[in-house]
C-alpha cells in the first residue's frame, strides 16, 4: 500500500494475552491511541509505547517486551498512556491509494562469513533473479586470490541478475564508494546499494519491483525512490 491517506498500525505482543504479565493488552491501547492522533497517515508498527514507520521497524529482541526499533530514522512517536509525544510528521498524501497484490519472491539473501567461496553466487545466480547481499561494515566484499567475489558478480549482472549490495550491521547503513573494493563494484558492473534501507525492506522493495520489471534501469530508478520513508535519498 502507497499513498496511505489513514493510519495503518500493526501490533503484537510477547506474551499471549491470557497471560496475567501480557503486554498484548497495552500495545493494543497504545495503538488505538495513536492511530486517533490528529494527522497520523501511514503504516506502523506500534510496541512498548513506541510507533516505528512501518520501513523502519526490525525485531531486535526475541523475548523483552521492547521488541522492535526504528532502524537509521527517528521513532514516529511515543505513546505513554494518554500522552503521545510526536517526533515525525506524516506527510500529506496528493495522490490516490495505490494497492499491489504481487511480489516476485525469487530474491535470495546471502549474508556473507569469513571463508565463504564466491562460487556460492554461480549457483544462486541460476535459482534467483535478485540478490542481496549483506556484505561487511560500509560495503566490503571479498576481492583477492581464490576468494574474488567480484568476478562473480560481473557474473551475475552480466546474466541480468538484480543485485544489491547491503550491510550486515543493523545501524548507519551501507556506503560502498568508502573503499576500494566498493568502487569497484560500482563503476564495473550494475550493481545497487542499500545505503540506510533496513535489509527486510531492501528485500521487500526488490520483491515488489521485479514484479513489475527485469530492466536495470527501471528498477534502479524505482529501488531508490522513497516510499514511506524507506530511503533517506532520492
Amino acid at each position: 500500500m502507497q499513498n496511505v491517506d489513514k493510519p495503518i498500525i500493526i501490533t503484537g505482543s510477547q506474551k499471549p494475552i491470557a497471560e496475567a504479565a501480557t503486554d498484548a493488552k497495552k500495545n493494543l491501547i497504545d495503538s488505538f491511541r495513536f492511530a486517533v492522533e490528529d494527522g497520523v497517515k501511514g503504516i506502523f508498527v506500534v510496541f512498548d509505547g513506541k510507533a516505528i514507520i512501518g520501513t523502519r521497524a526490525k525485531k531486535t529482541r526475541s523475548k523483552s517486551y521492547s521488541a522492535f526499533e526504528s532502524i537509521n530514522f527517528p521513532y514516529a512517536a511515543y505513546i505513554d498512556n494518554n500522552k503521545i509525544t510526536r517526533f515525525t510528521k506524516s506527510d500529506d498524501v496528493k495522490d490516490k491509494i495505490k494497492f499491489y497484490d504481487e511480489i516476485y519472491p525469487s530474491i535470495f539473501l546471502l549474508k556473507l562469513v569469513p571463508g565463504m567461496e564466491p562460487d556460492v553466487l554461480d549457483y544462486i545466480g541460476e535459482k534467483y533473479e535478485g540478490i542481496v547481499i549483506e556484505s561487511y561494515g560500509v560495503g566490503g566484499i571479498p576481492f583477492n586470490d581464490r576468494r574474488n567475489f567480484l568476478n562473480k558478480l560481473g557474473n551475475l549482472t552480466s546474466n541480468g541478475k538484480i543485485v544489491v549490495i547491503a550491510t550486515q550491521v543493523a545501524l548507519e547503513g551501507s556506503d560502498m564508494g568508502v573503499y576500494e573494493v566498493g568502487m569497484k563494484a560500482l563503476k564495473n558492473y550494475s550493481v545497487l546499494q542499500a545505503y540506510d534501507m533496513t535489509i527486510e525492506a531492501a528485500v521487500t522493495k526488490l520483491m515488489w519491483i521485479l514484479s513489475q520489471s527485469k530492466n536495470f534501469n527501471e528498477v534502479k530508478e524505482k529501488f531508490y525512490t522513497k516510499i514511506n520513508d524507506d530511503i533517506l535519498i532520492d
